[in-house]
């Protein structure tokens, strides 16, 4: 795509998989076009990272609270608006909220070859997404696309209102064949709209940030790690007890270092200390540099219940890394044989791969 004008709507550029994918398309993208970048907040460590060339425009002061923690929102002034919303969207669901909000949002100036909705929605009852209806509603294009980076089976927002929404976008961009094949299954009349648009990978960004400040490890260990939001979804909680089994059985084989924040970053840091694995087991927290963890690591960890297509297996793979990951909707496709291994999507299954790659694998 060459000379075009493309917008992209997007909620914020925090640390993610979805930020990450949006920033190295706007890389390539900027290179022979005019793109614009709709941020419903513009707040995130990939701010300084977005291509000097890249128009950024914001949404609104109201779409802020979409792009903003409830904390956030609180210390922008927004505490009162926010939990309102929140509370209205238990109450009568987002859709509802959604709309009356963009009411007192304004359009943006101009006429586009492409719109791109860059974040899908979430369920009715979660105060998460917009970028698909604003983007219909608020800006004029020829052509208007949006992406889904989730297994549309089990993420919670295959529900006829957002079908509906998105059924008014001219292609929708899933980001790999096995999602594609999920979502033409659930909704075959869309199915002649749906695309696969893989995410993008600068290998030579990450070649190069892994080498600044490299994190040493012990030698003599296997090292584990995984880069990953600790959330209930990626089942980090469940990857530190598979740990904790498969080391009791064949012990001090493995480091595990997980590299992220979430919600349960506390819960699993006390699990850590509970289970004796302080020597064992390290948690780094959000890091805006995971490479520099990555690189002398062996063998990247997903314990997810359900993904679409990780970035960070291509990430591992720029950085000579093997990958364990549950069984989820792409992971085969992701994961050849001589690239890793693909478990059963349980506790038992993570915890029998890594007794197996203790007692087997040979280390670069």
């Amino acid at each position: 795509m060459n000379g075009k004008k493309i917008l992209i709507v997007n909620n914020n550029m925090k640390i993610g998989g979805v930020q990450k994918s949006l920033l190295n398309l706007l890389k390539d993208l900027s290179r022979h076009n005019e793109v614009t970048l709709v941020l419903f907040a513009d707040a995130g460590a990939y701010m300084d990272d977005i291509p000097s060339n890249v128009r950024i425009v914001s949404a609104g002061r109201l779409m802020r609270i979409l792009g903003l923690s409830h904390k956030e929102a609180k210390r922008n002034g927004l505490k009162l608006c926010s939990y309102a919303f929140r509370i209205l969207t238990k109450l009568i669901g987002f859709p509802l909220v959604l709309r009356f909000m963009l009411l007192f949002v304004k359009k943006i100036d101009g006429i586009y070859d492409v719109a791109v909705s860059y974040l899908q929605d979430s369920s009715k009852r979660k105060f998460y997404g917009g970028c698909n209806l604003y983007t219909i509603k608020k800006i004029k294009a020829e052509k208007y696309l949006t992406f889904i980076h989730s297994d549309y089976s089990k993420f919670g927002g295959a529900e006829k209102h957002n079908i509906k929404v998105i059924s008014r976008f001219d292609n929708i961009a899933l980001v790999s064949e096995s999602c594609k094949k999920i979502f033409d299954n659930m909704v075959p009349h869309l199915s002649y709209k749906s695309m696969v648009v893989y995410n993008r990978v600068d290998s030579d960004d990450i070649l190069s940030k892994a080498n600044i400040n490299s994190v040493k490890y012990d030698c003599s260990k296997i090292q584990l790690i995984t880069v990953s939001r600790v959330t209930h979804e990626k089942g980090i909680d469940r990857l530190v007890e598979a740990f904790y089994e498969a080391d009791r059985k064949i012990p001090d084989k493995m480091e595990l270092h997980i590299v992220g924040d979430g919600k349960m970053f506390s819960t699993v840091n006390e699990m850590i200390i509970r289970y004796g694995l302080c020597d064992k087991v390290f948690m780094y927290g959000e890091q805006q540099n995971p490479y520099r963890y990555m690189k002398n690591a062996d063998i990247l960890v997903i314990s997810s219940y359900h993904e679409a297509a990780p970035m960070v297996i291509n990430e591992a793979y720029a950085l000579n890394l093997k990958v364990l990951s549950t069984e989820t909707s792409s992971a085969y496709e992701m994961i050849p044989e001589n690239r890793g291994w693909v478990c059963e999507n349980s506790k038992n299954g993570l915890s029998m791969a890594l007794c197996d790659i203790a007692e087997n694998f040979i280390k670069k």
